[in-house]
């Protein structure tokens, strides 16, 4: 237990017991500081260096030695004499009469909010309130809890079917790269035109007559050619058409 510089008091730590006998002990050693006090009285003059008793502080700080209100706050100083203070907090007395701000303390910027209950913060639906650690903690506890997945409880592996994707393959999707390649390598395909030294795309050609070494013959070209050529030489050998009326 750690002892006050002055008076000797006790000061417990934040581990320590709090003892009812050190409170007590510690009022009896304040109160006996002041047994003697009694008769000394403050004569209002400002700096005249007389101590004055707690009981008497209010009254010495309200009135001058001629009883008029004083506009000044009587105040030991370092050197145990009274004297005036003329500002509190960087302000006169007048502005700390009419009213403190939060500003003047240093928490412009603070709301006064109060801290959440416990309903509060399970509820989670208030927006003025404050959350401790300790209400943060309820507040998880309340929510975080996974009752089941998909249907499934305890120890849940979740499969494609059971997030309603059976019949989507994992596979990685291109990058912007690699389709802007696959769409070069396409247009240069689709521009690859067949001749007689690569392979490539042809058009087809229906008729029997044409010249073209860049274009394929249809079936019914190949046919009619074919026909055509087994009855030239049907006829030159002699012969019947393969096609004739009576």
């Amino acid at each position: 237990m750690l002892k006050t510089s002055n008076l000797n008091l006790n000061k417990p730590e934040g581990t320590d017991t709090v003892n009812i006998d050190d409170l007590n002990q510690n009022a009896d050693i304040i109160d006996s500081k002041f047994a003697g006090s009694a008769g000394h009285k403050h004569t209002g003059a400002a700096g005249d260096g007389a101590p004055i008793p707690i009981a008497g502080i209010d009254a010495a700080a309200k009135t001058t030695a001629g009883g008029a209100q004083a506009n000044r706050l009587a105040v030991t100083n370092s050197s145990g004499r009274v004297g005036d203070a003329e500002k509190v907090g960087g302000q006169t007395l007048a502005q700390v009469r009419s009213g403190v701000t939060k500003s003047d303390v240093g928490l412009g910027n603070v709301i006064n909010y109060g801290v959440a209950t416990q309903l509060e913060a399970e509820a989670g639906l208030s927006s003025t309130k404050y959350m401790t650690p300790q209400r943060t903690r309820q507040a998880i506890d309340t929510f975080a809890p996974v009752k089941s997945v998909a249907g499934k409880t305890g120890d849940v592996s979740l499969t494609k079917n059971d997030v309603g994707l059976p019949n989507v393959d994992n596979v990685k999707q291109a990058t912007k790269v690699e389709h802007d390649q696959l769409n070069q390598t396409v247009a240069t395909h689709l521009a690859e035109d067949a001749s007689l030294t690569k392979k490539g795309h042809v058009q087809l050609n229906n008729t029997v007559t044409s010249t073209s070494t860049a274009q394929a013959a249809t079936a019914n070209a190949v046919k009619q050619a074919y026909d055509k050529a087994v009855a030239s030489e049907n006829s030159a050998n002699g012969k019947a058409p393969l096609k004739h009326t009576h």
